[in-house]
């Protein structure tokens, strides 16, 4: 289905699938980049390397005509547009029944996936 064939390798044996293990590879990177550069605990890497993946799926790659993996799986070009840095600021609006008068209309956080 979709081009997706199963294989099987012997335990213990990652020379066998050399594939899987570049990409978790790449993953790991990117993970690891994010982080540097956001400067958020290693206590978060669930969080990081989920948006890593997310972000890598929604990457042109010259392995599929640079196209993207989401673009192959759902034949249609992904949605980038409310793509943000890792790791930035942002603001959440807190809605008036959940604030007193002279509380804050939003809540400063990390924006850590999507």
């Amino acid at each position: 289905k979709k081009g997706i064939s199963m294989e099987f390798t012997i335990p213990y044996t990652p020379e066998q699938n050399g594939v899987a293990e570049r990409m978790n590879r790449t993953i790991l990177d990117k993970a690891r980049a994010m982080r540097l550069g956001s400067n958020l605990p290693k206590n978060m890497w669930n969080e990081i390397v989920q948006t890593a993946v997310y972000l890598i799926n929604r990457s042109p790659t010259s392995a599929v005509e640079n196209k993207t993996p989401a673009e192959m799986w759902y034949n249609e070009k992904p949605d980038v547009s409310k793509l943000r840095t890792f790791g930035c600021i942002a603001y959440l609006h807190v809605p008036a029944e959940k604030r007193k008068k002279l509380d804050p209309k939003c809540q400063k956080l990390i924006m850590i996936g999507y």
